[in-house]
């Protein structure tokens, strides 16, 4: 068998990856793992003597590509690490700076939930049993596809990832019907 396949991310080469590989619906056990060249375009040969449906996935290592990212960059530039990816505990510190100002700037400072318009229609507890399971939802689905709306909607698709397209498409189109049907059932009231 001969698997392949290029890496959008520029900042992917020269790192680890795992390859892993599973039989049918059965669980990934380690086939190889490859330093990515520097055109991230990799090849892995193997062989294997039994037939049926084989699947693939592969572990990229001393890299983060989710939403954590930044916070754990931080974290080791805060502890002096070595390979910290400074650029992203600037990041990091930006958000949490950006908010102060917009704080100290705007308004000032007003502590609320968030969801008045949930508590308009349920009691808090009912609205916190809502906003629990569907943050379950929303985990559940970010792992499936792979990413969050942000990861897939900002940087996959500016990177040209169908993957990310497709998620992308996906979850917009969701996002429409939800609100297209709430407005139905509330008469346009949510």
């Amino acid at each position: 068998y001969t698997i392949g396949g290029e890496i959008a991310e520029p900042r992917i080469a020269g790192q680890k990856v795992s390859v892993l590989m599973a039989k049918g619906s059965g669980k990934f056990k380690p086939l190889k793992t490859l330093t990515i060249p520097s055109s991230r375009k990799f090849t892995v040969r193997f062989k294997y003597a039994k037939t049926g449906k084989l699947r693939f996935k592969y572990v990229f290592k001393g890299s983060e590509f989710v939403a954590a990212g930044a916070y754990v960059q931080t974290a080791k530039v805060l502890r002096r690490e070595p390979g910290a990816v400074t650029w992203r505990a600037f990041y990091f510190v930006g958000i949490l700076l950006g908010g102060l100002v917009a704080t100290v700037l705007g308004s000032g400072f007003d502590a609320r939930s968030g969801y008045e318009t949930l508590t308009n229609y349920w009691s808090m507890p009912v609205a916190a049993v809502v906003v629990f399971a569907a943050a379950i939802v929303m985990g559940y689905g970010a792992r499936m596809a792979g990413g969050c709306t942000s990861g897939h909607g900002i940087c996959g698709t500016a990177q040209r990832s169908a993957a990310s397209w497709v998620a992308t498409a996906t979850f917009m189109g969701a996002a429409i019907a939800v609100t297209f049907v709430l407005r139905i059932a509330t008469g346009g009231d949510l």
